[in-house]
């Protein structure tokens, strides 16, 4: 094997230190978000159970839109989403009260 030239070695650069935690720099802050909110309301989960493959399909036209005009992340896209469902169904129901957590049906969905 051949031996590196010291004289070559020395003179290399360092790259620059760009990692957040290693420079005790903050990170750059992200793009405001696209998905519909209402002021004063705090978020909260939602557990959606789906087929394997629907899911993966799911994951799949989120990472096919272009980067640069999708939400910054793929729960806020599934958020928007929703939100566009529920504002249509309240166009053809009327205003809709929310149903506190707890009281729908939860666990595994049913087999056809």
């Amino acid at each position: 094997m051949k031996k590196p030239n010291v004289h070559d070695l020395a003179s290399l650069a360092k790259a620059p230190v760009t990692d957040p935690v290693i420079t005790a720099n903050p990170a750059p802050t992200r793009p405001a978000s696209t998905t519909i909110s209402r002021p004063g309301q705090t978020r909260t989960k939602i557990a959606v159970y789906m087929e394997q493959s629907e899911a993966e399909r799911t994951r799949a036209a989120y990472n096919a839109l272009p980067a640069t005009s999708r939400p910054p992340s793929f729960s806020q896209w599934l958020a928007t989403i929703i939100a566009q469902a529920v504002d249509q169904t309240e166009k053809t129901t009327g205003p809709l009260h929310g149903i506190p957590a707890g009281q729908l049906r939860k666990g595994r969905p049913l087999n056809p």
